[in-house]
């Protein structure tokens, strides 16, 4: 949920991310999104809602830009791996993306600075 409460965003366990508004619960936007795992994906708004960052099953999270869509694809770890965390703190020097994922082999936790995150 968007930090003013009026966009809802999930991931359809298919292959895409909805945006809805509240309360109203009308389709806003969709995206495409990879999905090899019918698994509950953690997706977080940052800088006022116009960007979505979304976990993945693929060892990387995804950027989206919220009305043009994917921009970026952030590596965490091995195809295959799950990101399960995905966190973002938004300020007036832009965004930081926090991505973690655990496994038999141990727990990683990725923090993306601004300058570090490609555009596509």
């Amino acid at each position: 949920m968007a930090a003013d409460n009026q966009l809802l965003i999930v991931t359809n366990l298919i292959n895409r991310i909805n945006i809805y508004s509240l309360p109203s619960g009308q389709p806003l936007q969709s995206f495409t999104h990879p999905i090899c795992l019918n698994v509950p994906l953690l997706i977080s708004f940052a800088l006022q809602g116009s960007l979505i960052v979304v976990g993945g099953d693929n060892g990387s999270a995804q950027v989206y830009n919220s009305c043009l869509g994917l921009l970026t694809v952030l590596p965490h770890g091995q195809v295959g791996t799950l990101v399960q965390i995905v966190v973002t703190h938004s300020s007036s020097d832009g965004c930081l993306i926090i991505t973690g994922s655990s496994e038999l082999n141990g727990v990683a936790i990725k923090v993306w600075e601004p300058a570090k995150v490609k555009v596509l």
